[in-house]
């Protein structure tokens, strides 16, 4: 489906913004480090944080969420071949488990959860149900024709 004009501007203007936030994050960090206000590891962990906000990843587990599943029983062994043996989980009837999972909340992750079709729902936070929500919002409006 082709973007409209205004479509690509808008997306086009949200992608220069970012870059120019990560950038001034960036020096405002390195200045840090000239007037020694901060050791040159935490301005280094700050960096990682910032340029895995800017590219909507996490590779060091620095923007890791807690987030509770309420999960088929199905879904039992592929939670703990993503996730960890460490996964907290608890029983809640027959047939469904509540799990407790650390995770960088990406569309990576929605994704994971859209893939059990229903089998696995997110309970909280509610700002990850919210995310969620819109991401298959976004999906079921891209496929209205």
């Amino acid at each position: 489906m082709l973007q409209s004009t205004s479509e690509y501007e808008e997306r086009n203007f949200d992608d220069i913004q970012r870059a120019l936030d990560i950038e001034h994050t960036v020096k405002a960090l390195e200045s840090q480090l000239c007037f020694d206000q901060h050791s040159p590891e935490e301005v280094a962990r700050q960096i990682l944080k910032a340029a895995c906000k800017f590219y909507d990843a996490d590779w060091c587990g620095l923007n890791t969420t807690c987030v509770e599943l309420f999960c088929h029983q199905i879904v039992m062994k592929a939670l703990i071949d993503v996730f960890g043996n460490d996964v907290e989980t608890k029983a809640a009837d027959f047939e469904h488990f509540t799990a407790w999972i650390k995770v960088c909340v990406s569309p990576t992750f929605l994704r994971w959860v859209f893939g059990w079709n229903g089998l696995v729902k997110i309970v909280s936070p509610q700002k990850v149900c919210e995310d969620y929500r819109q991401m298959l919002e976004n999906a079921l409006r891209t496929q209205e024709l």
